[in-house]
């Protein structure tokens, strides 16, 4: 009994007991001088330390001490709290150095019987201990005081106590139980109320915790992989996806955790799915369990998975506003199901979550913008100078070739002349789309300034540059550009190609030989290709 003790059990009301629970465990028996007033004797309550350390202890601790001081109040043997739990009585707490039995007591037997079902005290003078079914081998017969414990006009439970029959309990321990059942039930309610807030507080703390590691994410994928992993860990479950998808931005990308990896190419909900049939409706998120998964066996989120009877599944939509920016889900078993405190706490991270994935799309739309040229949907000259850079050091680390081809639209001044900006710049996109569709994959087309385009070739050979540079050409030349109903205008490009390290080992020298075989292209008639000069 040197830990926390409570003490106004036996000085004060129901009322006064309440409000002092809060204040309950900063007492240290230690500094608990005599014992309760009803027992004759004075009470002193000494300052706690501030060099201690208070912590809320367990409910089952608290039961412990409190029932402890009913002891001492009663003069008993032993107080033992029985909580009405699935029919039966159980032992959820007992004074320090009283045995009691983990088998529940049936509530409708005997002594405990009366107390629960007229909810009212019972005092016994003589019980023999094979009736002391809530005590762990008694001995000797006892004199017993049995108080129910009550809430809200309705029994939840006994205070028990015994002690020798020598002295049996009388009318006047009647109010000393009295008030300890009363504590009881308050303490009841005070734990419970605890344990949802601290509920609350993990269940907040999970949400924080997904949103800083989203935060942390350096792109889209990232912060989706935080996402579906949070929502897993608020859920409690296993599986769960973010699949983003906007209407707004394009940037499809699905991350899964526990499913199996879905496929490279698979970019878009399939029909005959939930997924597909929650974009295609007015909902923000549909649950599926009971009838409403049953009678609708439809997949999550490709057609080819099947989703068995026993799952419960929530999903939502990834909203800002209006604007869908995919969607995300969890599954769980009929066995494991979602509570619906962590569900409604999971649903509020994933509005929250919206508004980090829609910012991080504006931002990397941002980005492209600012290296994308606003015509032709290429990058721009700043890209080239950049990615440049970095692509010949790659191949000068590596010792990889790298070609480089400049591209200028012939006569392109004749066009805008004759026919106007406008059109002039339709020319400038379809011959922007004629060289992209010639180039390979891995190649980096940009606008380099004017009717003027420039190519990185990685890991390319002169004489394979020249092989894709003369397909290009011909590309272009052989049908005209289509302006409007009627008026067609053949165009042409010129072309110059370098190679590293075949035409030089400089990353200067590199920029400049195909610039200067351009020029030369240009000079010589046009229409043609032509290779750098070995430097």
């Amino acid at each position: 009994m040197d830990n926390f003790l409570i003490i106004m059990i036996v000085t004060t009301g129901t009322a006064g007991l309440a409000a002092g629970a809060g204040a309950a465990w900063m007492l240290s028996r230690k500094k608990v001088r005599g014992a309760a007033e009803e027992a004759g004797r004075s009470t002193e309550l000494l300052p706690p330390d501030e060099n201690e350390e208070h912590r809320v202890p367990s409910f089952s601790l608290l039961v412990s001490q409190i029932l402890g001081i009913q002891r001492q109040s009663l003069n008993a043997d032993g107080v033992v709290y029985l909580r009405l739990e699935n029919g039966g009585l159980i032992a959820v707490g007992a004074s320090p150095g009283t045995e009691t039995r983990e088998t529940a007591v049936q509530s409708s037997e005997g002594l405990y019987g009366i107390a629960m079902n007229e909810e009212k005290e019972v005092i016994a003078e003589i019980v023999q201990p094979q009736a002391l079914r809530h005590l762990k081998d008694p001995k000797e017969p006892c004199s017993v005081i049995y108080y129910p414990v009550i809430r809200r006009g309705s029994c939840i439970g006994l205070l028990a106590a015994h002690r020798g029959v020598s002295e049996p309990f009388s009318s006047k321990d009647i109010l000393s139980a009295k008030r300890g059942a009363r504590f009881l039930d308050e303490l009841e309610i005070f734990a419970s109320r605890s344990r949802k807030l601290e509920y609350l507080r993990v269940r907040s703390e999970k949400r924080d915790t997904g949103i800083v590691e989203m935060l942390r994410g350096k792109d889209l994928s990232e912060m989706a992989d935080a996402a579906a992993k949070t929502l897993a860990n608020i859920l409690g479950c296993r599986f769960s996806f973010v699949f983003l998808l906007s209407s707004k931005h394009e940037y499809p990308y699905l991350v899964t955790h526990g499913f199996p990896p879905p496929p490279d190419d698979f970019n878009r909900p399939e029909p005959g799915t939930w997924a597909f049939w929650l974009f295609a409706h007015q909902d923000d998120y549909v649950l599926l369990q009971g009838s409403a998964a049953k009678e609708t066996p439809m997949p999550i989120l490709r057609r080819d998975e099947k989703l068995p009877a026993d799952r419960i599944a929530l999903i939502q939509k990834l909203k800002s506003g209006d604007d869908i920016l995919g969607i995300a889900g969890a599954v769980t078993t009929e066995k494991e199901p979602f509570a619906p405190e962590d569900r409604d706490s999971a649903q509020l991270f994933l509005k929250e979550a919206s508004a980090l994935i829609e910012l991080s799309m504006i931002n990397l739309e941002n980005k492209q913008l600012a290296i994308k040229d606003g015509l032709t949907g290429l990058y721009n000259r700043r890209y080239f100078d950049e990615t440049y850079h970095k692509e010949f050091k790659r191949a000068e680390r590596s010792a990889e070739p790298l070609s480089l081809m400049m591209f200028d639209v012939d006569h392109f001044k004749k066009i805008n002349d004759t026919h106007g900006h406008p059109l002039g710049d339709s020319v400038l996109k379809e011959i922007s789309q004629r060289l992209s569709a010639n180039l390979r994959e891995t190649d980096i087309l940009c606008r380099y300034g004017g009717e003027e385009f420039a190519a990185i070739l990685p890991n390319c050979r002169i004489q394979e540059a020249s092989e894709v540079a003369e397909r290009v050409r011909c590309a272009v030349q052989d049908a005209a550009v289509k302006l409007m109903p009627g008026t067609e205008i053949p165009v042409t490009i010129s072309i110059g190609v370098s190679a590293f390290p075949e035409t030089t080992p400089s990353e200067k020298h590199l920029l400049e030989s195909a610039d200067a075989a351009l020029y030369e292209a240009k000079k010589t008639g046009r229409n043609r290709l032509v290779l750098a000069r070995k430097r």
